[in-house]
């Protein structure tokens, strides 16, 4: 085990298992630290033969290995961990075209995640033939949002609303010095918050969030 040194990963099968979002995450309870399958499938929600069928295909690729096994009745319980708490894939290692395809092929994965973790909410906010889109101009450009009253956007701020937001939008024009203000402000927010996870209480109201942040200058010439 390579412990704290980065895995190159210079396979091109590894690499392509571990560039495809829906492959990795059963990677991911492995990562860093010891799982059984059994804790693995707990964990991702998942049954126990989907771990173990991935989890051979991950010590046959060299990602995972067996740590140790423990004595029990029968047969023993194999301990697992990747074998470096770091990876590294180049992408040309994958089975990608380009650069762009790996992107889209990352953030679709977390966005259907995202889009159906939505959908739940609003079903629980109001019923679907309820929901409409909110179209209209703000000062600093298009403003178009979910909504249930065709009089104002639903922003779910109050302290009864659940703990959503699903915005995307065109800012600017901004300066150079302005941009980076706004990227280290998001940084920033979310490193404090992820500081600070749990801990009030605990019980049925804590769980766990998706968060997307993005944020690049908007194209300019011809798309290639």
């Amino acid at each position: 085990m390579l412990g704290d040194q980065t895995f190159i990963v210079e396979s091109a099968h590894a690499a392509i298992f571990l560039a495809d979002p829906r492959q990795r995450r059963f990677l991911e309870p492995f990562l860093g630290r010891e799982c059984t399958v059994q804790c693995a499938a707990e964990e991702l929600r998942v049954t126990a033969n989907s771990v173990l069928y991935r989890v051979r295909r991950m010590v046959a690729l060299g990602l995972v290995e067996v740590i140790r096994e423990e004595a029990r009745a029968g047969r023993a319980i194999r301990i697992y961990r990747s074998v470096a708490d770091r990876f590294f894939v180049p992408y040309h290692r994958t089975d990608a075209t380009n650069l762009l395809e790996v992107l889209l092929r990352e953030q679709r994965a977390f966005e259907e995640v995202l889009q159906r973790a939505l959908l739940q909410v609003m079903r629980g906010v109001h019923e679907e033939h309820g929901w409409g889109m909110l179209l209209y101009r703000k000062e600093n450009g298009i403003a178009l949002y979910d909504a249930i009253r065709p009089e104002e956007p639903w922003h779910a701020l109050s302290a009864e609303d659940p703990a959503v937001l699903n915005y995307a939008l065109t800012l600017g024009p901004l300066t150079r010095r302005q941009a980076k203000a706004l990227q280290l402000d998001l940084i920033d927010v979310l490193a404090r918050h992820s500081r600070a996870t749990g801990g009030e209480g605990g019980g049925r109201e804590e769980g766990q969030y998706l968060v997307r942040l993005a944020l690049a200058p908007v194209p300019t010439g011809k798309e290639t």
